[in-house]
């Protein structure tokens, strides 16, 4: 009988569901476990657990999940940029796509810092994405990316009283991304 090994699409379901949990030490965890993934990885380059885009977008989103903690859209960020070098440097199974970018959005939104300071971040990563879509990049920002950035903005405006006149010309300038 051939013993059984986890693949990693058990890893990325197990990082799924620390995404979800409660639990205060699940960001750890979830570091934990794709460390122990690009552990195995280095030992058997031939193994079926090699680290890949959805691994570090489930990362992300572990990160992304956690509500009102401070740093997570800055972490989130140096993740996507990270998995952009690597691609660079030629490991083409780490290519950041939409979904990596909306999850930093993800991030922002969620994150313990100033709101207004992080719907200008999402904004700038936003930017960024529309940007290098155009060059010939594999990602655009889609229907999400725009709603995650809005969204932003709108938390900026309800939870620091923000004027809304001050959010307007960022919002306005969102509308000629493309």
């Amino acid at each position: 009988i051939a013993r059984a090994r986890p693949d990693a699409r058990c890893f990325h379901l197990t990082l799924h569901a620390l995404a979800k949990s409660r639990e205060e030490d699940a960001t750890e965890r979830a570091e934990h476990l794709v460390q122990r993934m690009e552990d195995m990885a280095k030992v058997d380059p031939e193994s079926s657990i090699q680290p890949q885009t959805t691994t570090y977008n489930c990362l992300m989103n572990v990160y992304a999940s956690r509500k009102g903690t401070y740093g997570i859209g800055q972490i989130a960020e140096d993740l996507l940029l990270g998995m952009a070098e690597r691609n660079k440097d030629g490991d083409f199974s780490i290519n950041p796509d939409t979904l990596s970018f909306n999850t930093v959005l993800k991030a922002w939104l969620n994150s313990g810092e100033c709101a207004f300071e992080s719907a200008c971040r999402a904004e700038q990563l936003l930017r960024l994405m529309a940007k290098l879509g155009a060059d010939g990049h594999n990602f655009l920002p889609d229907a999400i990316s725009f709603l995650t950035c809005l969204n932003c903005f709108e938390k900026a405006v309800s939870e620091e009283r923000k004027d809304g006149s001050l959010i307007v010309d960022h919002v306005d300038g969102l509308i000629y991304i493309s």
